[in-house]
């Protein structure tokens, strides 16, 4: 095999695999970016032999979730060489804990958003794999995952063919795959799943040769560059499709592009926002009608969740209807003043007949100034795809309590697609009732700087004592837009550069007079980052379903400051 294509690092990657087939010159079908991976490819050429790891690996070629199906079946193929060579190869073992180490302290710092449907099952099957490598507890698996999780155990003793066809089993019962999917040559996703972020390469496992080691190995860097060129993104075609998707803007082309020349400067330039009330538009893309429909069936699952446990939650809304009326939030609802009709005050009632006062009622301020409003805010990207009916119904939770104490509450979800960041109003201000939360949908990224700058833009025009912005957020700022940089070249948005940005948007909203709080539903590895963009205002919550009590202690922190 010639080896003067390859870099350095391709080589010394070639170099591995063949010391782990025992086997030098040929050209492998596998290549991975680590040591310890690189050697299982090796050994699964030989345990397998080269034709039969192909032909494996060819069944699903050319599928959409393709990617998916190839880390699934490398971990029982790693579970079934490690066994079998251990013994041979005892230097396996340090390797092996090493690669676990490396593995789930990147899955940590992953992006969750470019994760969906069955890729976040894969990805809990390997978080509980490689934990146990470690000698941890795999963790808490969900009833399918935990199912799946112990099939994968019963495959680690079957010799080759066996174990083909015993993932192929594994593949349709869990992740419902079937050949009639496949195809020899690799198309393309359809336009209308775009709107969802694909995972980047995965250079943590091994990878096909002639798509991943060229690419990551030696043009990788040319390609990041490419990416983050400085072309505006939010044009007349992105703004048509988050149209179709989304619904109608609530301000004329005029108004919206004033405010995106306010808004989107500085770590924002070139990018676009949307405010939507979810008024449906004509849509003529199919793309986005596709969207349009998944966010309307989302919706209805979203209704049938809380039909289905109303008792429960009806009483929740009581409960926390109750807690804000109490004592401590009494001086910050709106005010009643004494009025001769209204709601008969018992304690003033003897004033009547012997004072003749008239002012024995009371009735709401004509015109009340609010002691709060709020404005909850609640992430709606990609990462949030498996728990929406739980955050809808929770969000109801709150904004029908806060609303029944006369509390103005707004809910505003947020997303980042192509480059435009759409603030999709719930509930508004006033509303009667909270029940268009149910529209929440989650989709695209998150750029959470951007999003707290269109909350200041909303609550600029707000007039209460105290204005409070709540979020649900993981703290893991992430968008396939770059950061930009004045007078340098632009940033990724993810990791450190999104949290920096956050949280200077944090500071600079509550110098703008709000008050702001989050709940943080998340990984732990991303919990540090919470604590940099919020400060103390932070409450962490283990299961979604607490959300709604953690941010009545965030709005009783805020009124006892």
């Amino acid at each position: 095999m010639n080896t003067e294509q390859f870099g350095a690092a391709g080589r010394r990657a070639l170099n591995q695999v063949w010391n782990g087939a025992g086997e030098y010159g040929f050209q492998p079908v596998f290549v991975s970016n680590t040591l310890y991976m690189n050697t299982v490819a090796g050994l699964a050429e030989h345990f397998f032999g080269k034709e039969g790891l192909q032909a494996l690996f060819d069944t699903w070629e050319g599928d959409i979730w393709q990617g998916t199906y190839d880390r699934f079946s490398w971990l029982l193929i790693e579970q079934a060489v490690y066994r079998r060579n251990l013994p041979l190869r005892p230097a396996l073992e340090d390797l092996r804990r090493e690669y676990a180490d490396f593995f789930l302290d990147s899955l940590e710092r992953r992006a969750r958003s470019e994760n969906m449907g069955k890729a976040l099952l894969c990805e809990s099957l390997q978080r509980a794999y490689w934990r146990e490598a470690l000698g941890q507890s795999p963790g808490v698996l969900l009833p399918k995952e935990a199912k799946l999780y112990e099939k994968i155990r019963e495959g680690a003793d079957l010799e080759p063919e066996a174990l083909s066809k015993y993932i192929l089993e594994l593949l349709r019962e869990g992740f419902g795959f079937t050949r009639v999917q496949a195809r020899r040559k690799r198309w393309e996703l359809p336009d209308w799943l775009r709107f969802l972020p694909q995972r980047k390469p995965d250079v943590l496992q091994p990878q096909r040769l002639e798509k991943a080691v060229i690419s990551e190995m030696n043009s990788g860097t040319q390609e990041k560059r490419r990416s983050f060129g400085s072309q505006r993104k939010g044009g007349k075609d992105d703004l048509a499709y988050v149209e179709g998707c989304f619904g109608r803007c609530r301000y004329s082309p005029n108004r919206l592009e004033e405010i995106r020349q306010k808004l989107c400067t500085g770590a924002h330039a070139g990018c676009a926002v949307w405010f939507t009330d979810g008024t449906a538009a004509p849509i003529s893309r199919e793309d986005a009608r596709h969207v349009a429909q998944e966010a309307l069936r989302q919706q209805k699952k979203n209704k049938q969740h809380y039909l289905d446990n109303a008792a429960m939650y009806d009483g929740i809304v009581r409960r926390i209807q109750r807690e804000i009326s109490g004592n401590l939030l009494s001086e910050y609802l709106p005010r009643s003043e004494l009025a001769p009709w209204g709601e008969l005050d018992a304690g003033r009632v003897w004033r009547g007949p012997i004072l003749n006062d008239e002012r024995v009622f009371l009735r709401p301020e004509e015109q009340p100034t609010p002691g709060m409003s709020v404005l909850l805010l609640l992430d709606a990207s990609a990462s949030r795809m498996h728990q929406q009916e739980v955050i809808s119904a929770q969000a109801y939770i709150l904004a029908e309590a806060l609303r029944q104490c006369r509390v103005p509450v707004q809910v505003e979800s947020f997303c980042s697609i192509r480059g435009v960041t759409v603030f999709r109003r719930l509930v508004p201000f006033g509303a009667d009732n909270a029940r268009n939360v149910f529209r929440y949908f989650a989709a695209g990224w998150n750029r959470d700087g951007l999003a707290l700058r269109m909350a200041g833009f909303t609550m600029a025009s707000v007039r209460a004592e105290r204005k409070i912005v709540i979020l649900l957020t993981d703290a893991n700022p992430n968008d396939s837009m770059p950061l930009s940089r004045p007078g340098r070249l632009p940033v990724p948005y993810e990791e450190k550069n999104g949290v920096e940005d956050a949280a200077a948007e944090v500071a600079r909203l509550r110098r703008s007079g709000c008050r702001v709080g989050a709940v943080f539903f998340g990984s732990s590895g991303n919990y540090p980052n919470a604590e940099k963009i919020y400060g103390r205002q932070l409450v962490r919550i283990r299961q979604m379903e607490e959300f709604s009590k953690a941010a009545v202690e965030l709005i009783r922190m805020e009124c006892e400051q």
